[in-house]
């Protein structure tokens, strides 16, 4: 799941942005720091996250690439966030859909 934050960073949404976050899987824990549209991932805790995010890979996977709201998913008892919730939907914002998530279907229009 983080590699695939990794590489689906989209820099241009993330200028001007200075943000901490925390994602802690069962498992793991991983520091997110975006700054200056530049993001940097390493394993371990972060120093004061200004957001921390308790799920599983799949969840933070479907969250930023699915369009799975984080409150179906917190009802659903798989996500816990805490600090600035609106940190959250702008992280989201910065990892577009890959593009083999998207229906390549050509539109056509009928005359």
């Amino acid at each position: 799941a983080m590699l695939a934050l990794k590489n689906t960073f989209d820099p241009g949404a993330a200028t001007g942005l200075r943000m901490v976050a925390e994602i802690r899987f069962a498992a793991e824990t991983f520091r997110v720091a975006i700054a200056d549209g530049e993001i940097d991932i390493a394993r371990g805790p972060a120093n004061r996250p200004e957001i921390t995010i308790e799920t599983d890979p799949r969840t933070l996977e479907e969250l930023a690439f699915t369009g799975l709201r984080a409150d179906a998913a917190e009802r659903a008892g798989v996500l816990k966030v805490k600090g600035d919730r609106s940190k959250l939907d702008r992280l989201l914002g910065l990892f577009p859909v890959p593009r083999s998530n998207v229906d390549s279907t050509p539109n056509t229009v009928s005359v």
